[in-house]
This record gives C-alpha cells, sequence and structure tokens, in this order.
C-alpha cells in the first residue's frame, strides 16, 4: 500500500468507525427483512401481475441498495446547502481547510464510501439469498448466489462512487437543480419503460439471467465497470475540487 492510499485510509477509517454502528447495521438488517418478507406475503396472496410486482420489487431493492448505504451518514456529510447556491458536504469543507493533500482527501471519500457500500448492502443482498423466496432466486446454484452477490455489490459501490464525488461540492441554483432532475429522472424512466416493454422481465430477474447463461462476460463487465467509474470520479472530483471556490 503505497503512501497516499495508507493515508486515505487513515482518514477515512475514522469515519467509518462512526458511520457503521452495529445497532444501525442491525437495525437495517431486520427492518429489510421485514419489508421484503412482509411485501411478498401481500403481493402473493392478491394474485398481483408478475411484471408489477417485479417492477416493484426492482425499486425498492436498486432504491435500498443504491441509497441506504448514503443515509447512514450523519447529515454534515450528506449532500446539501452550504451557504448561497454552493452545495456540498460541510464534512468535506472541513476536511478540505485542514491542507490535506488533495488525492489523500479525494481518496478516502471515495475508499469510506465504497467501504460503508459494501458492509451495508452485504446484509441486503445476503438476506436475499438466505431467504430464496425473495427477488425469485430460489434456484440459484452456490457458485451463481455468490455471482450474483458480487455483481450487486459492484452496482452499489458504482453508486456510492457517485455519491462520494459528489461530496466536493458544486454551484447549483435552483434552475439547474430541476434541470438536472428533469433530465435525469425522466432519463431514467425512459429508460426503464423501453427495457420492461421489451423484455417483459424485472431488472433484478434479468441480472439472474445474465448471471446464468452468461457469467463471465456479465462479470467481467461489470467490474471494467466499476473501475471505469472510479477513474472518472477520481477525476470529477479532483478538477471540481481545484475550480471550486471554498472561501
Amino acid at each position: 500500500m503505497n503512501s497516499v492510499w495508507r493515508d486515505a485510509w487513515w482518514l477515512s477509517k475514522f469515519e467509518l468507525f462512526r458511520i457503521t454502528k452495529l445497532l444501525k447495521l442491525v437495525a437495517l438488517a431486520f427492518g429489510s427483512f421485514i419489508f421484503f418478507i412482509g411485501f411478498f406475503h401481500s403481493s402473493d396472496s392478491l394474485g398481483s401481475d408478475h411484471l408489477v410486482i417485479n417492477i416493484l420489487l426492482d425499486f425498492f431493492f436498486i432504491s435500498a441498495l443504491t441509497t441506504w448505504p448514503y443515509w447512514l451518514r450523519s447529515k454534515e456529510e450528506r449532500f446539501m446547502r452550504i451557504s448561497g447556491n454552493f452545495h456540498g458536504s460541510s464534512y468535506f469543507n472541513f476536511l478540505q481547510e485542514q491542507q490535506l493533500p488533495e488525492t489523500t482527501l479525494i481518496k478516502s471519500r471515495l475508499f469510506s464510501s465504497s467501504i460503508q457500500s459494501l458492509i451495508v448492502n452485504t446484509i441486503l443482498i445476503s438476506l436475499l439469498l438466505v431467504f430464496p423466496s425473495i427477488l425469485s432466486v430460489a434456484l440459484l446454484s452456490p457458485e451463481e448466489s455468490l455471482a450474483f452477490l458480487f455483481f450487486w455489490l459492484l452496482i452499489g459501490i458504482i453508486a456510492s462512487l457517485t455519491l462520494a464525488a459528489s461530496d466536493v461540492g458544486d454551484l447549483l441554483s435552483m434552475t439547474k437543480i430541476i434541470i438536472v432532475n428533469i433530465i435525469f429522472y425522466g432519463s431514467l424512466l425512459a429508460i426503464a419503460g423501453f427495457y420492461y416493454f421489451y423484455t417483459k422481465r424485472g431488472v433484478v430477474e434479468g441480472s439472474i439471467f445474465l448471471l446464468r447463461n452468461y457469467p463471465v462476460v456479465t462479470l467481467v463487465s461489470v467490474t471494467l465497470l466499476t473501475i471505469g467509474s472510479y477513474l472518472y470520479c477520481y477525476r470529477y472530483a479532483i478538477k471540481k475540487m481545484r475550480t471550486n471556490d471554498y472561501l
């Protein structure tokens, strides 16, 4: 481990010990279990449409996978309005004022966010595999279950890297925020609608199909996507940090 990564780990470990409290993780695990079990029992008893159920499950599962690790952060570590039109993380602003090397600071944010995502999402995904009636994973072999875990852990890391990169902050007027949200959620809905219309299956169900039929290609692709996401987020954060006015 080189000195930059060693310093990044030293900086991030205090945050990890503070935000990954055991009680939070236990509550999250049991909350996930109760929610998914209750949801499936109610939907089975109502005889709901298979595709509709898969869409709802995709929404809840992917939302939990990508956002729950972030919401375990303290308020100071989340993206918020700092002053005027400048939005970012007040905790990052505090660290930036300590005159730490920018490479160490950015890598510590990406590292701690990724580790937190791994911890939380390992619990969430393991619950789905332990209780296989959830998300139709009952027929997965042990090897396929490991591939499923690895695949979705990497998806969670990609989301965590994106959120961590935003910690550096940006100037965002209300108009810009509205436009960005319309473009982002509009694109997301368009892609999801296209996918569901042509495949007639859920996203999680589709990932199981890919992992079962094209495991090597699927896992290599998501691994390369994760590496690419890290490189992009790192360069974006460095560039933004150099152009932002933190005074």
